[in-house]
């Protein structure tokens, strides 16, 4: 599932790029991936709305917040998943989630070899 994230958090940042090259406007947006456990349930039955949530949750919302623009940031738990051999990462930094905890994370270079193991 790491690397569908990342297939997913690429294609994202391709296709904002190509909307803002198309309408000639600033379109920017950054991703944010982690790996672990989540709850899901549908809510409601006249609007139904599908919630995602757990700790883990807050931490993959927390790797967008903090990611820079036009990027993708990867938790450690990700990052591990992904293996180094096969993508290239930027040096580690932590992430604040709130209550205080800090969790590792890593930006993900765009490179030829990073797009090819897409």
């Amino acid at each position: 599932h790491a690397q569908r994230g990342m297939e997913l958090a690429f294609a994202i940042l391709h296709l904002m790029h190509s909307i803002s090259e198309r309408l000639q406007i600033p379109v920017r947006c950054r991703c944010g991936v982690h790996t672990g456990k989540a709850s899901a349930a549908v809510m409601g039955t006249v609007l139904p709305r599908y919630l995602i949530y757990g700790p883990d949750v807050m931490i993959a919302r927390q790797m967008e917040a903090t990611a820079q623009i036009d990027t993708v940031q990867v938790s450690d738990a990700t990052r591990q998943l992904l293996g180094a051999d096969q993508w290239q990462f930027s040096n580690e930094c932590d992430a604040t989630l709130p209550g205080g905890t800090t969790v590792k994370s890593w930006t993900v270079l765009r490179t030829d070899a990073n797009f090819a193991a897409l």
